[in-house]
């Protein structure tokens, strides 16, 4: 809704609205709730779970989110029954994690997870982070940031997992496991 009034976005596929559009309010019409940070990623889990009977609300936020983007996925997540926050496996997706696990109240944390997409395995292997690159130092102190699983993954693998190739499997696997399709 925008001021008084309503527009459905149901079934129009990817749309892109100013976050800071004065009056903007996002009313969720789905239990589950899926934050991705890009586009392409957002298309490919729209194509693939549209059809389905009720298909989760998918809010692509573009890299690091802003304080209006942040204002939107709180009110967004208090209304769903299941959150999945989904960056890219990489420094700056643990932040944007970080970032929005923040941003949620504690009970929209309770239901909330965020989720590494590189434990795919048909994820394709990167070049590694150089031994001497800072990355390991900064994904070390996210080891006790909300998105600490996150960070030792990404240590683990020593390469990032981009969303593109792998978001589809990582949430089919995801909802599946939780329960939540």
């Amino acid at each position: 809704m925008v001021g008084d009034r309503q527009s459905p976005l149901d079934g129009l596929g990817v749309v892109l609205l100013p976050a800071g559009t004065t009056g903007l309010r996002l009313d969720l019409h789905s239990r589950n709730l899926i934050f991705v940070e890009n586009l392409q990623a957002a298309e490919a889990l729209l194509e693939l779970l549209a059809p389905s009977g009720e298909p989760p609300a998918i809010l692509y936020h573009a890299g690091m989110p802003s304080h209006d983007i942040l204002t939107h996925i709180t009110a967004l997540a208090d209304q769903a029954a299941h959150v999945a926050i989904a960056p890219d496996a990489d420094l700056g997706g643990t932040r944007i994690a970080t970032a929005i696990w923040n941003s949620l109240t504690q009970t929209a944390q309770q239901r909330s997870v965020i989720c590494d997409i590189g434990m795919t395995p048909t994820h394709t292997p990167q070049e590694p982070w150089p031994p001497d690159s800072p990355v390991w130092a900064d994904l070390r102190t996210m080891l006790s940031s909300p998105a600490a699983a996150l960070a030792n993954g990404c240590l683990t693998r020593g390469y990032p997992v981009e969303q593109e190739g792998c978001i589809v499997e990582a949430m089919i696997t995801h909802l599946n496991e939780a329960g939540a399709q």
